[in-house]
């Protein structure tokens, strides 16, 4: 549902074919507005809906033609500071560049050592200091250009430690410390000690995660 707060109008858009529920709901929580004021809205394994503001106009993208690939789950939608539109999907990284348009893929590649560890991706985050977290199953550091991942270690010091799995939202706070919601808990991370701390559900402790 779009309401313009300047018009006061609504206007509501279905897809009548069958969601799952989940992947539904982390893409939805990341719909973007880019720097022209359109709408990106992920709709998980049903595509893309890229809404222009200005024609008032929806269109619906589920593969890019120029590569002939399917985009596949959309897991998430990001533009950079060149304002290229990156799509986290279970296929990869799809990116367009709108001048001129351009599209590319990036994928997880066994004998490359620079590429993304896995292919379904769900999070982006760039943090004040213009670093690039990519949340896939684990999270990777990248570059601009996207010809390198850089694994980021995510393991409490002396702890036993759960695998980090999913990567379903990045923040950071006003400490410069950064968090990852994942499947398997929430995990801060301090860029300056590169110190790592986790936070799970304990039934045993009253202070820990509620869930």
């Amino acid at each position: 549902t779009l309401y313009n707060t300047h018009a006061h109008t609504t206007r509501l858009y279905n897809y009548p074919g069958k969601i799952n529920p989940a992947i539904l709901l982390n893409a939805y929580l990341n719909i973007l507005e880019d720097s022209d004021n359109n709408l990106w809205i992920p709709s998980g394994d049903n595509g893309l809906d890229y809404y222009n503001y200005n024609l008032g106009v929806n269109y619906h993208l589920n593969q890019i033609k120029p590569l002939a690939q399917s985009l596949g789950v959309i897991g998430c939608v990001f533009e950079d500071n060149n304002h290229k539109i990156w799509i986290g999907t279970n296929h990869g990284i799809f990116t367009i560049a709108a001048r001129p348009k351009k599209f590319n893929v990036y994928h997880h590649d066994d004998s490359d050592k620079n590429s993304i560890r896995n292919n379904f991706v769900f999070s982006f985050y760039r943090d004040s200091r213009n670093v690039l977290y990519v949340g896939s199953k684990g999270v990777d550091i990248a570059n601009d250009n996207l010809t390198k991942f850089s694994p980021l270690s995510l393991h409490e010091t002396r702890k036993a430690n759960k695998r980090i799995g999913s990567v379903w939202q990045i923040f950071e706070d006003n400490k410069n410390v950064i968090w990852f919601a994942t499947i398997n808990g929430l995990v801060s991370y301090n860029p300056d000690t590169k110190k790592t701390r986790w936070y799970v559900y304990n039934p045993r402790d009253s202070t820990s995660l509620s869930a």
